[in-house]
């Protein structure tokens, strides 16, 4: 693949915008230290394998950089109002031509809809960006308010195991109609992102 043709498919050319309670950009170095603020908590580095805790300035240097090939990007779920970051969207190329998309949401702002929110959002663009790239993602069974946001979203699993011990691997069908909530907010409780 030509060089052009690889810039193309770099995730570092992901557009920015806006959906009705978010700006969503790709995460800067000079945003290291709100990123770092974000994912040092238990509740985000003890669900996702690739982070450990403490989640120092050096680790969220070192993901926003990537490894330098472009298959990695993380946009910001800034909030338009305060600025504050809450929550990232993880874009990342797949050698098999397909995109794994992950997420966290700040604990203090889950079961407010922003991961799907975002979710929509990214998910939205990725086709005209990456043609006929599949898209999905892993979910630990026991993650029971990611797999709602990830359902509502249009992601399906059939089972199979994903690529990382106790995770199911969903994979996106723009197709599918939204799943029906249960569980909590199927009794009127507010759903967690």
């Amino acid at each position: 693949m030509s060089e052009d043709r690889r810039a193309a498919r770099a995730v570092t050319g992901f557009p920015a915008g806006r959906t009705a309670r978010l700006v969503i950009r790709l995460l800067r170095i000079e945003d290291a230290p709100a990123f770092r603020d974000l994912t040092d908590d238990p509740a985000i580095t003890g669900r996702i394998h690739f982070l450990s805790p403490p989640f120092t300035l050096a680790d969220a240097q070192a993901l926003i950089h990537g490894k330098g090939d472009g298959r990695d990007g993380f946009l910001g779920l800034w909030s338009p109002d305060s600025g504050d970051l809450l929550g990232v969207v993880g874009v990342h190329l797949q050698p098999a031509q397909d995109i794994e998309i992950g997420y966290w949401v700040r604990p203090d702002h889950h079961g407010r809809g922003l991961a799907g929110e975002a979710l929509s959002w990214v998910i939205a663009r990725l086709p005209s960006l990456y043609p006929g790239w599949p898209i999905f993602a892993e979910c630990r069974d026991d993650n029971a308010p990611s797999r709602r946001v990830l359902e509502k979203a249009g992601f399906r699993t059939d089972g199979a195991a994903g690529y990382r011990p106790g995770r199911r691997r969903y994979g996106y069908d723009p197709e599918a109609p939204a799943a029906a909530v249960t569980g909590p907010a199927a009794e009127g409780q507010k759903p967690r992102s």
